[in-house]
């Protein structure tokens, strides 16, 4: 059978036919591509409004009548479901949010240590003892708000009488999760700050009232999170704000005397464990100049003296400075009826002093 050659034209059609598909294909490839760049954008948009307003509810919770936000917070949560994890109330008292909606939630352990350091007999000397380093402990207040009841601690306002608190929240431990953690919660401490096990501490924040620009700076955690060990002295000093106010210094000695008294407690207590649990350094950045003055152990009742604005007078006292242990939602008494130091907290107090002595021998 005789088979006719292709010619020229016939050659030019398939190529032609080859060519309409290649670009209807390619057509179909780019749309497809541009389809699913335009999904992820608006994914990607979704989730950045989810996130705002997540952020909008922790730092920005709806007021409560009666109640105002505390101010001087600088670490932790802020809300939990739109509703404020502090309060102050009427009478200056701290109200902290706990949680009792799931057994064995940290609310049940941190209600259950207050309850325990404070209602105990004098024979329980330990914890006669930490009463000191601790904000007073009131009771459980139960709130309604938008139709739901919330629980709260009723602690002492640590920063109560301060005009303008500066106020430092530190993370103690080399290991910041408790014995009872999810593997994948463990995990997620141990990524938080790579130094965290080297330095037994870390820095989740600060205000600092500056006195000559008449500003308070905020430093949240993330940048504690980028902190190097040789950088912490310097924070520590800008938190002080000892370059404008070098007669600040006198409060280091005061702090460090603090910090002395609260490892002399863990140097010998054998049954308290105290996991992602903080010490709170606070001061007033703008009355630091007293003849004297005098804090009661309540709210918001205070009686000062008249400011001192002399540089020739700067008298520091214990009550012009407060260092407390604060956040107590992982620390357990006799766990697993086991009676040893609490090595873990020890190894990063001891650190944190350490700094604060290098920073007072650079004023001396």
């Amino acid at each position: 059978m005789f088979r006719r050659t292709p010619s020229l034209v016939d050659v030019a059609s398939v190529f032609g036919s080859i060519r309409v598909q290649y670009i209807r294909r390619n057509c179909l490839l780019l749309f497809c591509t541009w389809l699913l760049a335009g999904l992820l954008i608006i994914m990607a948009v979704v989730q950045t409004l989810k996130a705002t307003a997540l952020t909008s509810n922790a730092t920005a919770p709806a007021p409560i009548s009666g109640f105002r936000t505390l101010e001087s917070q600088v670490a932790g949560h802020f809300a939990l479901r739109s509703k404020p994890c502090f309060l102050v109330d009427k009478d200056g008292y701290v109200l902290k949010m706990v949680d009792f909606t799931r057994s064995g939630s940290t609310g049940f352990v941190e209600t259950a240590f207050f309850e325990s350091i404070f209602n105990s007999d004098e024979s329980e000397k330990d914890f006669v003892e930490l009463r000191e380093f601790l904000p007073s402990y009131h009771g459980l207040q139960q709130l309604s708000i938008g139709g739901e009841h919330f629980w709260y601690l009723k602690l002492e306002n640590l920063v109560s009488g301060f005009a303008k608190p500066s106020v430092m929240d530190i993370k103690i431990g080399q290991i910041t999760y408790d014995p009872f953690a999810e593997r994948c919660k463990a995990e997620r401490e141990m990524l938080k700050y790579e130094f965290q096990e080297e330095l037994g501490f870390r820095i989740l924040g600060s205000k600092s009232f500056k006195i000559k620009a008449g500003i308070t700076e905020f430093l949240d955690k993330s940048v504690g999170k980028k902190l190097k060990p040789n950088e912490i002295l310097s924070y520590i000093s800008t938190f002080l704000d000892l370059k404008n106010v070098p007669e600040r210094a006198r409060l280091v000695s005061e702090i460090i005397s603090a910090l002395d008294r609260i490892f002399q407690w863990f140097s010998h207590q054998e049954r308290i464990k105290f996991y992602s649990s903080s010490i709170l350094i606070a001061f007033d950045g703008e009355k630091t100049q007293y003849n004297s003055s005098s804090r009661r152990e309540n709210g918001s009742s205070v009686q000062r003296s008249d400011v001192v604005c002399a540089e020739t007078d700067f008298s520091i006292s214990r009550k012009d400075v407060v260092v407390r242990l604060i956040d107590f939602p992982h620390t357990y008494i006799d766990l697993k009826g086991q009676k040893s130091l609490d090595v873990n907290y020890i190894y990063g107090l001891k650190n944190l002093i350490q700094i604060f002595k290098r920073l007072a021998s650079l004023y001396e």
